[in-house]
Parts: C-alpha cells; sequence; structure tokens
C-alpha cells in the first residue's frame, strides 16, 4: 500500500491524500503437460475407482499460488467420456467412475480427448497445449470353446483338490 499526498502551490496550500494498492503481478508461466500425450489400454473389467493413468503438468512460477494448479477436461470433451471417467482435479490422476460392460455401443476407444490445467494465481494462466488422452479398452469378445470333445477322464477318489483333470 503506497500513501499519495497531492499539495497545490497556494497560500495556504491545499492537500489531499489517497492511498494506492501496489499488485504485482507474479504469474510469468502458464502450466505445461510432460508428456503431452497419453495413450492408455485397459481392460473392459478395469476397476471402478482403480487409476487408469496420472497426468502430469509443470509450472515453473516459483511461488504460490502461482505453481499451483487444477486439472479438468476441456470444455469440448464429449459427454461419454464424463459418463465413464473421472479426474481429479488436484492430483491429475484418471479414474474409471462407469463400468466400461455397461456401453451398449462396445467402444473400443475413447478419444482422444483434452485435458487442461489451471494455475491458482489471481489471473489464472491456462496451460496453452492440453494434453491429448486416448484409452483404448481390451474387449473380451470371444467366448471360450472347447475343442477335442468329448473330454473322458476317469477321476480317483483319492485325487486331492486342484488336481488337473485334463
Amino acid at each position: 500500500t503506497l500513501r499519495i499526498l497531492a499539495q497545490d502551490g497556494g497560500s495556504p496550500a491545499q492537500t489531499a491524500t489517497t492511498t494506492a494498492k501496489i499488485e504485482m503481478l507474479r504469474n510469468f508461466q502458464a502450466p505445461r503437460f510432460e508428456p503431452r500425450d497419453y495413450r492408455i489400454s485397459i481392460l473392459e473389467t478395469h476397476g471402478l475407482g482403480v487409476s487408469i493413468a496420472q497426468l502430469v503438468a509443470r509450472d515453473d512460477d516459483t511461488k504460490a499460488p502461482y505453481n499451483e494448479f487444477r486439472y479438468s477436461f476441456s470444455e469440448n470433451v464429449e459427454s461419454r467420456i464424463k459418463e465413464y471417467f473421472e479426474l481429479n482435479p488436484v492430483s491429475g490422476l484418471l479414474y474409471l467412475k462407469r463400468s466400461l460392460m455397461l456401453d451398449t455401443t462396445n467402444n473400443k476407444v475413447y478419444g482422444p480427448f483434452n485435458v487442461i490445467a489451471t494455475d491458482m494465481g489471481k489471473r489464472p494462466m491456462v496451460s496453452r497445449d492440453p494434453a491429448s488422452v486416448t484409452i483404448t479398452v481390451n474387449r473380451n469378445e470371444n467366448p471360450p470353446v472347447f475343442s477335442n470333445e468329448p473330454y473322458m477322464k476317469e477321476i480317483k477318489r483319492s485325487d486331492e483338490v486342484n488336481t488337473r483333470i485334463v
């Protein structure tokens, strides 16, 4: 805070005072992703709440809150991405929030979609280049089949549990 005094040249002198608040902007760097491209493969049975990947951004500003940031999906992310996936805004961990087995379209690829990082400065800076995320789902599309049927095997009463039969 700065106190300012103005005085005229009259006799007697007239004065006025005011205060000014000077704010130094120290938010010089925008967050950036390292790496920028995330290509991830998961099984369709991937567990809910289990992390899929951790997106990592850096900000070279030296002081908080300018070097602290939050992760979010870009505004143009498809609704089905938000339906099945969740992004922790603080850690950058990407989670499965809905079972992929419930996706009746049986999509094998989700994305690419973008994630941004926004720093916590008074005038926030957003990552110039978003992270691009593509998730490939390995679907179990082939039922098991038996070959060499019929199977015939004599089992002894003395066989232990977990003994291989065929």
